[in-house]
């Protein structure tokens, strides 16, 4: 019993003299550290996509701002619902490289959000939250934000 209370205050000892340990991040901290910087600055994300009527696909036609290109291939996959959908998505690039996410859109505003959680190629670790609105009748914005992490 009594080396078990030494052990256990020379434990606290040793955490309390480096709580105010070296300014410069060496061991396990530095790791913890490098992973929470791997994800980089949040920059916006603008593009429109045209739609087919009646099917679960679309193209981009415009992007302004993000890492999906023009000519960029989404593909929705359900369910489509009668007054919404939210549906799995697949975006992928002329490159061949993709990004997958969810999306929930309302049939009675044509508003709604789509989340992109992961991606391959040029778009590893790809990382998006937008708004989505028609512009015009089959052209729909996405609108939002995105980051990388890696």
């Amino acid at each position: 019993m009594t080396v078990r209370i030494l052990v256990i205050f020379a434990a606290a000892a040793i955490a309390a003299s480096c709580a105010n340990g070296p300014a410069t991040p060496t061991g396990p901290s530095a790791s913890a550290t490098a992973s929470q910087s791997s994800a980089s600055i949040q920059e916006s994300l603008l593009l429109t996509k045209i739609c087919a009527p009646d099917e679960p696909h679309c193209t981009v036609k415009t992007s302004s701002a993000g890492p999906i290109p023009v000519d960029s291939d989404i593909e929705y996959f359900g369910p489509l619902l009668v007054d919404r959908t939210t549906s799995r998505i697949v975006v992928t690039t002329p490159g061949g490289d993709k990004a997958t996410g969810n999306c929930s859109l309302s049939y009675r505003t044509f508003e709604g959000t789509c989340v992109l959680t992961d991606g391959t190629g040029a778009l590893a670790g790809l990382h998006a939250n937008v708004k989505v609105f028609e512009s015009k009748p089959d052209v729909f914005t996405w609108e939002g934000r995105y980051h990388f992490v890696r």
